[in-house]
């Protein structure tokens, strides 16, 4: 019998285990029972969903799940690599491998899908491998992809093999279900516990706090107000840490911009002509956005996004971060 996880990120960006099951297989059939299962108690399909890229539990996600943005477990994709192709590539293997990480770590589509041709290119008994198991949904474990929505930081299951790791020291394979139901509430009760622990505690503090004085004062009074403890801290290491980046290591970072914004303009003026016919009384309406006319579009008022002392003070960060995309920090902020 196989013992199925659910592990959720709480508001302290800590682990929580919701959901466990007991299964017989690891079926499609299975995995579809254990989603429905979710949605029938909770109501809500997850935004992300992490897993070890089990063949039928992508079949059961993109059925049971079909607005939920699945991501492969970066982890589990390396250890399939090694397990498919180190015997294959032999000697070029860690050559391989620095080219695969290169690839998987893009953060544009153009340079990613460039650096998948030459990998496949250079490395023809991979080829045939990546294209059967990796090829056919990059946005599934490429960065450039799996970046574009929320996901708290996490590419990997770990946080599932933690709780796995937790579960087996304290039961063995002729342990009851008695004795695993037993520990599993044990688990639960302790999280519980630390939580209440962690409520009552006073807010932390963090290193070099003058730099969050000095640079970020605005937008850490708004988000004190609305953070928990936990995810403050994230917060201001952030800060700390944006004072630290190198800028001039992003390769044709205005070229990424230029590309990005091009495109946005494209599907915007596409979806205007696809929605608004072009009438002697609604020509104005018709005017794309560009990069060229955006300010003279956008007309400055008490509601105007530009005023909001949220976005001002995350200007600074944003200038800093020019390698993340542009949804990524959107998600990030909010609250």
């Amino acid at each position: 019998m196989y013992l199925s996880l659910t592990i959720v990120i709480d508001n302290h960006a800590r682990s929580r285990m919701v959901a466990t099951a007991v299964v017989s297989d690891e079926t499609k059939e299975t995995y579809q029972w254990i989603l429905e299962c979710l949605l029938c108690a909770t109501d809500l399909a997850p935004n992300v969903l992490f897993t070890d890229a089990d063949p039928a539990m992508v079949a059961a996600i993109h059925e049971s799940l079909p607005t939920t943005k699945h991501n492969y477990c970066i982890w589990h994709i390396r250890k399939n690599l090694e397990k498919n192709l180190k015997g294959k590539l032999r000697g070029e293997y860690s050559k391989f491998i620095a080219a695969w990480n290169k690839c998987r770590n893009c953060f544009s589509e153009n340079e990613f899908k460039k650096q998948w041709n030459e990998l496949t290119v250079k490395f023809p008994a991979a080829c045939k491998y990546l294209k059967r198991t990796l090829g056919t949904d990059v946005t599934s474990w490429a960065l450039c992809y799996t970046h574009r929505s929320f996901n708290a930081g996490i590419q990997s299951t770990q946080r599932v093999e933690s709780y796995n790791s937790l579960i087996k020291r304290s039961v063995k394979s002729f342990s009851t279900l008695l004795e695993l139901d037993a520990h599993i509430q044990f688990l639960l009760d302790r999280e519980e516990q630390f939580e209440r622990q962690e409520q009552t505690s006073e807010n932390p503090t963090v290193g070099l706090p003058n730099v969050i004085g000095r640079y970020f004062k605005r937008i850490d009074v708004i988000i004190k107000k609305f953070l928990t403890p936990r995810v403050l801290k994230m917060q201001h290491r952030q800060m700390n840490e944006s004072l630290l980046y190198r800028p001039s290591k992003i390769e044709d970072w205005e070229n990424l911009l230029e590309s990005e914004q091009k495109q946005a303009d494209d599907e915007e003026q596409s979806d205007l002509m696809k929605n608004v016919p072009i009438t002697k009384n609604n020509l104005m309406k018709n005017v794309p956005i560009t990069k060229n006319n955006l300010m003279k579009n956008v007309p400055i008022t008490k509601n105007n996004p530009m005023k909001n002392p949220i976005i001002n003070s995350l200007m600074p960060i944003t200038m800093m971060r020019l390698i993340l995309p542009k949804t990524t920090m959107n998600h990030q902020y909010q609250t």
